[in-house]
């Protein structure tokens, strides 16, 4: 429940008028794209804009700081690992909200280079070179 508060001012008086929101209809949080980057770098995140719905982002699913208000997206810089953040819905006119959904920022890793298998040739001819497997990995 929300309560609005209305101060009406005329030329004789004040009238205080207190009304009661009653937040039957929660916004909910519509399509999210995260993001992903080989290494570390910069990444946006970010969700589908709505008419009347604007959206906050947090650093936790509970409590936590508000690292972004009013916004459909939210940039991390220098992001060196995989992370998560957490977007709401709030409607803009009554302040009704939805939960904090969870909007990962991944970081894959970047595959080295395994050890190499060198050849040699004296002249002309053919070489074949090589590199040792590595599980997952594909040169």
């Amino acid at each position: 429940m929300r309560y609005l508060l209305l101060t009406i001012f005329s030329l004789f008086s004040i009238q205080i008028i207190c009304a009661q929101i009653d937040c039957t209809v929660i916004p909910q949080v519509p399509d999210t794209i995260g993001s992903q980057i080989c290494g570390s770098g910069t990444m946006t995140l970010r969700v589908k804009a709505v008419d009347g719905v604007t959206f906050d982002w947090y650093d936790q699913l509970v409590d936590g700081a508000m690292i972004k208000q009013d916004s459909v997206q939210h940039t991390l810089f220098d992001v060196q690992s995989t992370t998560t953040v957490y977007v709401l819905a709030r409607d803009i006119l009554t302040g009704c909200v939805s939960d904090r959904i969870p909007v990962e920022a991944r970081v894959n890793v970047i595959p080295q280079v395994p050890d190499t298998i060198g050849s040699q040739i004296c002249g002309s001819g053919t070489m074949t070179l090589r590199v040792k497997a590595v599980d997952g990995v594909t040169f």
